[in-house]
């Protein structure tokens, strides 16, 4: 103790010895050191107020050090705010220089999945690509986004490469089912999930694909039962709980989303996605209010949030003010192009203002990705016959639905209206169950 107070009193003397100014940089950069200690014990210990706190003040002492604001952005995620965690992340980029580390860029990947920021995520992974260094789930992650915005060729690329690098691989054969399903190629794309999860029961990204597709084709039942067939660790994961709400409001049980929802949000009170999530199922139990309340929210912490810009869309046009919609609804494509709940509170705006080529545009682009629906390939077709457009490609649409739903009473007009040849025979609702 005695010699310790020794070596104090030396430092002391050591730094009389400066002049002032090397003793008040000196002083400034022990500030900075503190700080930095503290936030991490704060982050350690969960208190991610505090470290945010801790960490701007490091960051105000260390400008130019992109390890503070890789810091900062951690205290924002644990905080639950990742709108905030990515201009944190995004600024540690800009410092970095043009070759940040590759464990910061995942960083920034992972944060843009998590708020649903498909454009930016696929530009980073496209980015890191051709270096070779994305692992296998990362390239299922940039097949899923190109096959969500209708890039078939680029997926396929993608899925080709993760076939050949690892041919075994439960990666491979899901790219290969996500790339079919987006093309329309079911069958295959079933019995290749089937068979992985016969194989795998536990695999989540194959479970995940299934769920995505039940819900796209109104079977919510079953996109129910394949989320409770996954690890109960994983049940909390916000993915898995924003996936089951929707599957809820599907089956119109609305109530309960929003009590999964507002337990979500309670816990990342936040994050923008959640809110936007809960705003819509209290749009759809006509709790506008509320509704308005957690859109505003989400989009004071991300001004850019798609899904919150949508709804906000949504309750203006309930209010019959198609102005404020429409400048809503394109603002969430500006922000994500591939919001399906954009386009299709939009494309109705459109043809009743007489911009009927807008709405085709809009309906094709929704119909080419992952999100088309049935509604939305029968609308898109109503429009073709309406313009006396593409009758052929109205064709196979309706044909296609009426395959799968033979007494689909409007696509049975619409096929009296084309003038074309009966469908073939149905061969059934392509049902995914195996693997429980």
């Amino acid at each position: 103790m005695r010699g310790a107070r020794f070596f104090a009193l030396g430092l002391v003397a050591l730094s009389a010895c400066k002049d002032p100014e090397t003793a008040a940089r000196q002083e400034q950069r022990d500030t900075g050191a503190l700080a930095l200690e503290r936030g991490e014990a704060a982050l350690d210990a969960g208190n991610s107020l505090q470290a945010v706190a801790a960490f701007i003040e490091a960051t105000q002492i260390f400008p130019a050090d992109p390890r503070g604001y890789r810091r900062l952005a951690a205290a924002h995620a644990q905080q639950g705010n990742p709108a905030a965690a990515i201009l944190a992340l995004r600024h540690a980029m800009d410092l970095a220089g043009a070759h940040p580390e590759l464990s910061l860029t995942r960083e920034l990947i992972a944060l843009y999945l998590q708020s649903h920021r498909p454009r930016e995520e696929e530009t980073l992974l496209s980015r890191l690509e051709p270096s070779g260094v994305l692992s296998e789930e990362e390239l299922l992650e940039l097949v899923r986004l190109r096959a969500g915005r209708g890039d078939l060729p680029g997926a396929r690329d993608i899925a080709a490469h993760v076939l050949a690098l690892y041919p075994q691989s439960p990666a491979g054969r899901v790219a290969e089912a996500e790339v079919e399903l987006a093309g329309g190629h079911e069958m295959e794309a079933a019995r290749h999930l089937d068979a992985l999860l016969k194989e795998a029961p536990t695999y989540v990204p194959a479970r995940l694909l299934r769920v995505r597709y039940f819900l796209r084709n109104g079977y919510p039942e079953l996109a129910i039962e394949d989320l409770g067939a996954l690890p109960d660790a994983l049940m909390g994961r916000e993915e898995v709980v924003l996936l089951q709400a929707q599957g809820l409001s599907q089956l119109h049980h609305d109530d309960d989303a929003k009590k999964s929802l507002d337990a979500l949000v309670a816990v990342r009170p936040r994050d923008a996605i959640a809110l936007a999530a809960l705003a819509r199922v209290e749009l759809a139990l006509t709790q506008l209010e509320e509704s308005q309340t957690h859109v505003e929210r989400a989009l004071a912490v991300d001004p850019d949030c798609a899904p919150a810009l949508a709804v906000r869309g949504w309750l203006a046009k309930a209010q019959g003010n198609d102005a404020e919609a429409r400048q809503n609804f394109e603002d969430a494509l500006r922000a994500d192009s591939s919001s399906a709940l954009a386009v299709r509170g939009l494309w109705p705006l459109a043809a009743k203002s007489e911009d009927l080529q807008r709405a085709i545009e809009l309906l094709e682009g929704l119909t080419s990705g992952e999100e088309g629906e049935d509604a939305d390939r029968l609308a898109l077709a109503g429009l073709y016959v309406q313009t006396h457009s593409r009758p052929d490609r109205a064709s196979a649409l309706v044909n296609a639905l009426l395959r799968r739903e033979p007494g689909n009473a409007a696509a049975l007009a619409l096929r009296k209206k084309l003038g074309k040849p009966r469908a073939k025979a149905p061969r059934g609702i392509v049902i995914m169950r195996g693997g429980h």
